[in-house]
């Protein structure tokens, strides 16, 4: 449950802030961080439409997952999946989804015709204009879709476009000399490809149409644009002059750099935090292998599932923002999509005079709050924490919030914007109370943007008689 579905903002009683002041707040920001600690991820696999394949590749933030399927006949078909299992789409396969649960794919109909498929609405195609092929990679939240299409067998003439089937219009994006592709669209209707001769990865936009994102004054290198977040972050990859492949991202500030990690990489997804994952090869390789990159370094999924789940992850597709990441591996011998849900790590704790449960106190009873944060693999990641107090006073009066360093105040407040550290039981409460029913919430949020959404909270109750 998300914190502000516990508490929202409102102010509190002013004439009680004398019984709830707390002087001082000593914490050590010196915290250690091990930049080498691994996420650890349950690992859950996706099964197949009756055959012996299956491949992810596009997850939603609900956790509903895009992708491909060999039937018990051999046939390979377009499939949604959620928790509800996997549904066949039609022959081909499906490689994106939004948020609303809007897939888009290719579908091979009486040529490849791009499609969008949903629950309610079932298959529809998207608009061929001249082309006589096109296939859909992506789809943004406002339902703009973005992919390639071709005339005949012309290759060399394939060409980027983004469709919006609201209108039933398709706008060809153009190219930076030679064949152009498009594979994922922001929600600022930011698209990103490759295109050339050899191949250069773009950025489009309504504005400046077609924009080379630049090289690594690398002789002879190729470069793929992968994905693009709402934050202007693009992913991909380059393949070298020796046909090696190099993970990249690119940002406006900051131009393309290469991901961390020795080796061979492609870079395939990122999310809202610029976490990004991807492969060491294609599944096909023997030696493939699924990667995430976050903050700063390259992390083998393989070593965050469980050692006995006999899986081999050989590539990671698509990630969320609460971190969740659809893949694929090996698995008894065949190849699933499977879907990795994050283990929390972080445990938070507040105690009323040192329990946990509820407790009953009299006015003359001091009251002790203390909480503890222990981020375990997750320390140093950015967070806003929360140390906030509902009284039974009727609304505006019913909130007060701990902020370091002044103590406590009315309202619902930030206590703290800071990376992730342990913090030992520390009392940030040691006062009488008035009479009445209050309960304490500790509360710390997996990113750092102001707002209580709280991945991590507790809470403990005082009655006051």
């Amino acid at each position: 449950m998300k914190i502000k579905e516990k508490f929202y903002i409102a102010t509190h009683q002013k004439k009680q802030i004398c019984a709830l002041i707390v002087v001082g707040m000593l914490m050590l920001f010196s915290f250690p961080c091990d930049a080498a600690s691994f996420p650890q991820y349950a690992i859950l696999d996706l099964g197949t439409l009756g055959g012996e394949m299956s491949i992810a590749y596009g997850v939603n933030e609900q956790g509903a997952v895009a992708g491909k399927s060999e039937t018990r006949e051999g046939y390979v078909k377009a499939f949604y999946w959620d928790s509800w299992g996997m549904v066949e789409i039609g022959l081909g396969k499906a490689l994106g989804l939004n948020d609303l649960g809007r897939v888009v794919g290719n579908i091979h109909h009486h040529n490849d015709d791009a499609f969008v498929w949903d629950v309610v609405n079932g298959l529809g195609f998207l608009n061929k204009g001249d082309f006589l092929f096109a296939t859909a990679t992506g789809i943004g939240n406002s339902g703009k879709v973005v992919g390639y299409a071709r005339k005949f067998n012309d290759i060399d003439g394939t060409t980027a476009i983004l469709w919006d089937p609201s209108q039933d219009t398709l706008t060809p994006l153009g190219s930076l000399g030679g064949p152009s592709y498009a594979f994922a669209v922001n929600g600022m209707e930011e698209v990103v490809g490759n295109s050339g001769d050899p191949s250069r990865a773009f950025i489009w936009d309504h504005t400046d149409g077609m924009k080379d994102l630049g090289v690594l004054n690398e002789e002879g290198w190729r470069y793929y644009a992968t994905d693009i977040n709402d934050r202007g972050q693009v992913v991909g990859y380059a393949r070298t002059a020796s046909d090696e492949y190099r993970a990249f991202i690119w940002e406006r500030d900051l131009g393309m750099r290469l991901l961390p990690g020795d080796g061979e990489s492609l870079a395939l997804a990122v999310n809202g935090h610029g976490h990004a994952v991807g492969a060491q090869g294609t599944i096909i390789g023997l030696e493939g292998k699924a990667y995430l990159w976050r903050d700063g370094s390259r992390i083998d999924l393989n070593q965050t599932i469980p050692s006995d789940s006999g899986w081999e992850l050989r590539e990671a597709r698509g990630i969320t923002d609460d971190g969740t990441i659809c893949g694929n591996g090996l698995i008894n011998g065949e190849i699933h999509a499977c879907l990795l849900k994050p283990v929390p790590s972080v445990m938070v704790d507040i105690k009323a005079n040192g329990s946990d449960l509820p407790i009953t106190v009299s006015l003359t009873d001091i009251v002790s709050i203390t909480v503890t944060v222990d981020p375990s693999s997750e320390a140093g990641l950015p967070s806003d924490w929360w140390v906030v107090a509902e009284t039974g006073f009727a609304f505006p009066l019913d909130w007060y919030s701990y902020v370091y360093p002044t103590g406590w105040a009315p309202g619902i407040q930030l206590c703290l914007q800071a990376p992730l550290f342990f913090l030992t039981s520390f009392e940030v409460l040691h006062a009488t109370l008035p009479l009445g029913n209050y309960v304490f919430y500790l509360a710390v949020d997996h990113n750092a943007n102001g707002v209580p959404d709280a991945g991590w909270w507790d809470s403990v109750s005082v009655m006051v008689e």
